[in-house]
């Protein structure tokens, strides 16, 4: 299996096991999310909820080569420090701007407040807190790759994973 076909959303690939972690259906991590600290702290109960079911598995035994997981969810956030000597690759699909990405390219629809701007910045306090813990990263496409902060591009490895267009464009 190459680490292209490994990819799978909300799915952490622990070792040679597959394990999904699925955070309950009500509880606090559903509330709407408010500025700043809403966004982040649905990351954190997540994270804390993998981080718990982890630690069950680790009780058994189970000690993963390879963490695979996707940063936006927040469940792989405390998992390295349970497992330093695992190697943690996060799915780096997309790095949120207030200019040029995902807000401000469309005249329909204009920038209110800067609350609206506080949001799209906050949104990526997850990310960076993943780029702090991970080992490497890998993105999708080299615009994903070039949204990514500086800091962390050394450690992303581009793998397209969605349609080779070469191959049905001719």
């Amino acid at each position: 299996m190459s680490l292209h076909s490994l990819y799978v959303k909300t799915y952490l690939l622990l070792g040679r096991e597959l394990r999904l972690f699925r955070t309950p259906r009500k509880g606090p991590h559903r509330r709407r999310p408010t500025l700043g600290w809403g966004i982040l702290r649905q990351k954190v109960i997540r994270a804390e909820t993998y981080l718990a079911a982890a630690q069950k598995i680790k009780s058994e035994g189970f000690s993963p080569d390879l963490i695979f997981a996707h940063p936006g969810w927040g469940g792989a956030l405390l998992l390295k420090g349970l497992w330093p000597s695992s190697l943690l690759c996060i799915y780096c699909e997309f790095y949120y701007r207030w200019n040029g990405a995902d807000v401000g390219f469309d005249p329909e629809f204009v920038r209110a407040n800067i609350a609206d701007q506080c949001r799209v910045q906050l949104k990526n306090t997850n990310n960076l807190l993943h780029f702090e813990v991970a080992d490497a990263g890998l993105s999708p496409t080299p615009w994903q790759e070039s949204m990514l902060p500086n800091f962390f591009k050394e450690k992303i490895t581009v793998i397209h994973d969605g349609i080779q267009t070469h191959l049905v464009s001719e």
